[in-house]
């Protein structure tokens, strides 16, 4: 069975600049191994709930085609530099980017979390627009 920890912390302290990250944790006993997804602390527990389960799901349709999280990360990694770089714009969202290798799973889960939003009353735009300036935050 797969073990998932979903935790919060500073913005500052996210492996990317993002709002939210995934990846395994593995003890020296290989059955210990689990799924990692940290989410930035916000004001709005609705805010955390919903960055938290579009982690959640995204991750684990990753998990499910047996995807190499390490090759996320790198791709991750890339798309960070570029975008400081001035190759990609500030605002882009790596989840959105044509060469995203995770971008239909990204997809789904944004349709999932846009239906939670609803059903929880957030304001998509305003809940947008909040995680945008989080993100700022992260230098």
């Amino acid at each position: 069975m797969l073990k998932i920890n979903i935790r919060t912390k500073p913005v500052q302290r996210l492996r990317f600049k993002d709002v939210a990250d995934y990846y395994f944790i593995t003890s020296p006993v290989e059955e210990d191994k689990a799924l990692k997804i940290t989410v930035a602390e916000m004001e709005n527990p609705d805010y955390e709930f919903l960055v938290a389960l579009h982690e959640f799901i995204e991750s684990y349709l990753l998990v499910r085609k047996n995807t190499d999280l390490n090759k996320i990360d790198e791709w991750e990694e890339r798309f960070g530099k570029e975008r400081k770089e001035g190759k990609r714009p500030q605002n882009a969202i790596a989840g959105e980017q044509e060469d995203c290798p995770y971008k239909e799973e990204h997809k789904i889960a944004t349709e999932i979390e846009k239906k939670m939003a609803k059903y929880l009353k957030v304001d998509w735009q305003e809940y947008d627009k909040y995680l945008e300036k989080l993100e700022e935050n992260y230098d």
